[in-house]
């Protein structure tokens, strides 16, 4: 989590925030989303076509939305605007929350418990 926090901050620590509007700010939060569904059509689409289990689906889906955003970073930061390396920051927010939330959800579930 300090980690976590120290990217972050290392990131976003000269950008202008105060130039990116709510709107912009809500776009950028409802295209993240949108794009960790398609993940999940995709690894659902998987578990149907070939009957993969759960416990096959779920890595799947991790694989497919969990990306290392820190190149985009190291990238984005001395070529372009402020509001590229935001939308980077935001999105390896959003990522991780809903990684996280799944695997709380899962955690006293026989599909996380269970050996491979």
């Amino acid at each position: 989590m300090i980690a976590i926090a120290v990217i972050i901050y290392a990131s976003v620590a000269g950008v202008r925030l105060h130039a990116i509007s709510f709107d912009l700010f809500f776009t950028i939060i409802c295209i993240s989303l949108s794009l960790i569904g398609v993940g999940f059509l995709i690894a659902m689409s998987f578990e149907r076509w070939w009957q993969l289990g759960r416990k096959q689906t779920l890595p799947l889906f991790f694989t497919v939305n969990l990306k290392n955003l820190g190149i985009a970073l190291v990238i984005a930061l001395p070529y372009t605007s402020s509001l590229v390396v935001f939308t980077i920051v935001t999105y390896y927010i959003i990522q991780q929350l809903i990684a996280s939330l799944i695997a709380d959800t899962l955690k006293g579930d026989s599909i996380a418990s269970t050996p491979s």
